[in-house]
């Protein structure tokens, strides 16, 4: 029924043109002095009949009409456009229009068809605007057709023939009966509220593929995060990953093409919500996704701060965790897999049933007031090697107190300390080496040093110490020394200032026994006159056979703090240097400017 204009009209014809009476809707100017207008095209639209028409010169406006059921004219509409829709149609009805041109005031001034122009409404099929996964299935949404008040979806069987999924009254449908990863084609079709088609279909259907929305299996706490788990779903191409922010909404935090992430971005003691949904290549989105979400608590994994060996054994400390009631302490046994030591609220314990030189591997669990775990631990652990105190030796040195130990095992690094005026133990210096030379001290002082393991990073003791320490009382070799050899001392001395205070045992050595053979090598080999088998030989006069390349060496080690022997002292054959250095035996050549551990290894020297 149309809603416009519901003015009788009566027309009669005088003098060619119409006229009407006073209730009459449609008339014809005496002047008429536009041109009529003519309608060039009535298309059918899912909105209803589309009307356009030429534009008229001069005209301010149209008013449009159609033919009612008793063919007479109905105004229905003005506008200033040159086309317009009706949706006021009925299927299978025939619609016939007219038009007229008006002038400022809204006045008809032209004449009009009064045959007009007809056409049968005829509706288009529907056509399916999307296809979209949702939890429930595939929504199919599409255009709502003028006229048409009720479809039917169709799905296209194994058969390849369309079956009915059902009736609807609205522009969407959900089927639910489908499965994920399975091709599903639609079709809809208008239909009248006996259950008649009124309108065509398209034949070819509309494609896609369902995906099921991701359901998620797990959100634990793990090392580094929270790790989300779901199952992987048939047919996706990836998936997005989020998380409800602070407002209520979802975030998205990552694109991945596995069925898991870890979500980094967490604090310990928090609880965290995600969801999945699957997505294409393309990031669009390709499935539903689970609106509620699932929770996780994050609970970072204890960080084993320190490793020490005290008196008492070894005693483990590691960060707190927030969030945890408590921690068990773990570990590793002969066979490899974790063994439980004790349940603990704070963040520390000793373990006291270890023996000196073994290793042993911790690990630290949270757990809730119940003794459940609720956090990851690190699986590899953290080792260390129990270690009595290290003893030590004392020497007076051509460069100070030599202080000397044997190498532990287990140990990363040592700290010397000394015994200051107030009894207190003060640090001296941090080496990885199993010597210290104290050149700090003068000739008849008394002095009292301890050594004590640490860890690499120097945060951490790792072993007890000699608590009285050890004392000696310094007298310096350099007393009583000869012309000659205060000579060769302060080229010795000039020697080893060259060399940087971090260098290693070895580094050390190798520089000494390459700069005695240096000198040797600009030197003149003789073994007449006095001084050939001396360091000033080789240091000061410039002459030398191998005893003096080797007491040349044995100086600077001696300035070193290095203990050593002359090899094959007063024989008429090579000679060199043996040194023990971190407990080993080893060998330094002054002549050929060589060191290494073990045996001297040239035969044909030796020999």
């Amino acid at each position: 029924m149309k809603k416009f204009f519901a003015a009788k009209l009566t027309a009669a014809l005088l003098s060619g043109l119409i006229v009407c009476s006073a209730s009459a809707a449609l008339t014809a100017d005496a002047a008429a002095p536009l041109g009529t207008p003519q309608i060039t095209g009535l298309q059918i639209t899912e909105d209803g009949i589309l009307m356009k028409w030429n534009p008229v010169a001069g005209a301010k406006g149209y008013r449009l009409y159609y033919k009612n059921s008793a063919g007479e004219w109905r105004r229905f509409k003005d506008t200033a456009q040159t086309s317009y829709t009706d949706g006021g149609v009925t299927v299978g009805r025939t619609e016939t229009y007219t038009i007229r041109t008006l002038d400022a005031d809204g006045n008809p001034n032209s004449d009009y068809n009064p045959g007009g122009w007809s056409v049968v409404y005829k509706p288009l099929a529907p056509s399916v605007r999307s296809l979209r996964n949702t939890n429930e299935g595939i929504e199919l949404s599409w255009n709502r057709i003028k006229g048409v008040g009720k479809y039917r979806v169709f799905f296209r069987n194994s058969a390849g023939n369309w079956s009915g999924l059902g009736n609807t009254t609205s522009t969407s449908f959900t089927d639910t009966k489908v499965q994920s990863g399975r091709s599903e084609t639609y079709t809809v079709r208008g239909i009248s509220d006996s259950g008649d088609f009124i309108t065509p279909y398209n034949t070819t259907g509309w494609t896609t593929v369902y995906l099921g929305t991701p359901k998620i299996t797990s959100a634990r706490s793990v090392g580094d995060g929270v790790k989300i788990s779901w199952n992987p779903v048939k047919g996706a191409y990836g998936y997005r990953v989020f998380y409800k922010n602070g407002k209520g909404g979802w975030s998205g935090m990552a694109n991945v093409t596995s069925p898991s992430y870890v979500d980094k971005e967490v604090n310990s003691g928090s609880t965290y919500t995600y969801t999945v949904r699957c997505i294409d290549k393309n990031g669009s989105f390709t499935s539903g996704y689970d609106t509620t979400g699932v929770k996780g608590t994050y609970i970072a994994v204890p960080k084993i701060t320190g490793l020490s060996s005290t008196e008492n054994g070894v005693k483990i400390s590691w960060s707190a965790s927030k969030g945890a009631y408590g921690y068990r302490v773990f570990y590793k046994n002969s066979k490899g897999s974790w063994s439980g030591l004790a349940n603990v609220t704070s963040t520390s314990f000793t373990d006291s049933d270890v023996k000196s030189g073994r290793s042993y591997t911790y690990t630290v669990r949270c757990i809730d007031r119940n003794g459940n775990f609720i956090s990851d631990y690190d699986a590899n652990g953290k080792s260390v090697t129990y270690t009595a105190a290290p003893d030590f030796t004392l020497k007076s040195k051509l460069g100070g107190v030599s202080i000397r130990w044997n190498k532990i095992d287990g140990a990363e690094k040592y700290r010397i300390f000394y015994l200051n005026k107030n009894g207190s133990w003060v640090k001296l210096a941090d080496t990885e080496n199993c010597s210290y030379l104290d050149k700090d001290v003068r000739n008849g002082g008394s002095y009292t040093y301890t050594v004590r393991c640490i860890s690499a990073d120097g945060k951490q003791y790792t072993s007890p110490f000699i608590t009285a320490g050890k004392k000696i009382k310094y007298i310096n070799p350099e007393t009583g020394f000869t012309d000659k050899e205060k000579q060769a001392a302060a080229v010795a001395k000039e020697i080893i200032s060259n060399i940087p205070a971090d260098a290693t045992d070895e580094e050390k050595i190798q520089y000494a026994a390459s700069a005695a053979a240096h000198y040797s090598s600009q030197a003149t080999y003789t073994s007449e006159g006095t001084d050939y088998a001396t360091p000033y030989g080789v240091f000061v006069k410039g002459e030398y056979t191998c005893a003096g390349s080797t007491r040349a060496l044995g100086l600077l080690l001696d300035y070193l703090g290095y203990d050593w022997k002359h090899a094959n002292e007063g024989l008429w054959t090579h000679q060199w240097c043996i040194v023990y250095v971190n407990g080993e035996k080893a060998w330094a050549d002054g002549q050929i400017g060589m060191c290494g551990y073990g045996e001297y290894p040239f035969a044909e020297l030796r020999d």
